[in-house]
């Protein structure tokens, strides 16, 4: 298995922030998401592949009010700020 990390875009609107992370081939029961106040560590795997990717926020997060979405392998995850 090879482990990769996936292409990330990191989007701030004036409440949120907005991780975009592209996961080709990866089915959503595969994804695990963590953060803490300034950081997001994204993780999926398949058979084939894996990826990592540990992302520092450009501002604090409030790790319990995640939101996700998981459609066409992009991952997109909304962070309410602190």
């Amino acid at each position: 298995m090879s482990e990769r990390e996936p292409l990330i875009d990191v989007f701030e609107e004036e409440d949120h922030l907005i991780v975009l992370a592209e996961l080709p081939g990866i089915d959503e029961k595969n994804v695990k998401i963590k953060t803490n106040e300034n950081t997001i560590t994204i993780t999926a795997e398949n058979a084939k592949k894996k990826y990592l990717k540990i992302v520092r926020l450009p501002t604090r997060v409030n790790k319990d009010t995640i939101q996700y979405t998981y459609r066409n392998n992009i991952l997109q995850v909304r962070l309410e700020k602190l």
